[in-house]
């Protein structure tokens, strides 16, 4: 008797558990982090019409950002030209603003396309990485870094969007063709993760 009781009490206990699991929420994050509004809220430190500038969570290295189409899309071959062209300009907003923000000048981008190649998110992402010294082993070594802190996160968010919107605003009053040269001014450069 005792040990149905037991039974009853545990497979109802289960039960209460699995009715209160957010399955909806779960299934969202588990296809793909990039598409998660949550991520996107906390992340998201530049918005262009069909491309984002995301801060990685567990950065390689100072400056390490990620640039993402709006549109889930796997692979990169999956992309349409106005996508790629989108990412194309996405990816020196972001390095004018990493260099005005960190002081650097060089960098490496690393895009991987499905699960032999890498790719653990399934969703087409540019990892955009100031060069340092050791570069290919931190990069190796990201995934088991401490996850940056909110108030991190918040810092280099608005760092990097008022370093772009500066950028934006100089560059809107050069000729066609012509960008900014931005100096690096920010505190941030000496940010520590």
């Amino acid at each position: 008797m005792k040990k149905i009781f037991v039974l009853v009490f545990a497979f109802i206990g289960l039960g209460v558990m699995v009715m209160q699991f957010d399955f909806q929420r779960f299934a969202k994050r588990s296809a793909c982090a990039f598409c998660d509004t949550e991520v996107l809220e906390r992340q998201v430190f530049y918005q262009g019409d069909q491309a984002l500038g995301l801060l990685t969570y567990k950065p390689a290295v100072p400056g390490h950002v990620l640039i993402i189409p709006k549109r889930h899309v796997e692979r990169f071959e999956d992309l349409t030209q106005e996508e790629v062209a989108a990412l194309g300009q996405v990816i020196k907003k972001v390095d004018l603003a990493v260099r005005k923000t960190f002081g650097t000048s060089d960098y490496v981008l690393i895009q991987k396309n499905g699960r032999e190649a890498g790719q653990t998110v399934p969703h087409v992402h540019f990892h955009y990485l100031p060069a340092q010294n050791f570069l290919a082993a931190k990069f190796l070594i990201s995934p088991w870094l401490k996850p940056l802190e909110k108030e991190e996160l918040t810092l280099l968010k608005e760092g990097l969007s008022e370093a772009i919107s500066e950028s934006d605003a100089t560059d809107a009053n050069l000729p066609l063709g012509f960008s900014s040269d931005l100096e690096p001014v920010s505190d941030l450069k000496a940010t520590a993760f």
